[in-house]
């Protein structure tokens, strides 16, 4: 059986490529810029679906993103944390999750 070798390699290099930019797409869709959150509230007031809250370098609330050095992003029902809590550096990579329930008034 004879294998042809240059096409072999450019498949090599195709699916290589190709898992490279799949690689800096997902890596680039959590930076600070790019999150959008709702940070909506239901008739009652009670904070509902994804929020996003920003901290400066002290892990003070700030409402800019140009002063936030970190973000957590997380999911309320009813005013209930719902699912993992996330902090992320500002250039979107993860810092922690959080199994737990926190109170996130904090």
């Amino acid at each position: 059986m004879v294998y042809d070798t240059r096409s072999q390699m450019q498949k090599l290099l195709y699916t290589t490529f190709f898992l490279c930019l799949c690689t800096l797409a997902a890596m680039s869709q959590n930076t600070l810029q790019s999150v959008k959150a709702p940070n909506k509230t239901d008739a009652n007031g009670l904070p509902q679906g994804q929020w996003l809250f920003l901290y400066d370098k002290n892990w003070k609330l700030v409402q800019d993103k140009t002063q936030a050095e970190f973000y957590r992003v997380m999911t309320f029902q009813n005013e209930k944390v719902m699912g993992k809590v996330v902090d992320y550096y500002k250039s979107g990579t993860r810092q922690v999750v959080i199994d737990s329930v926190i109170d996130w008034r904090e």
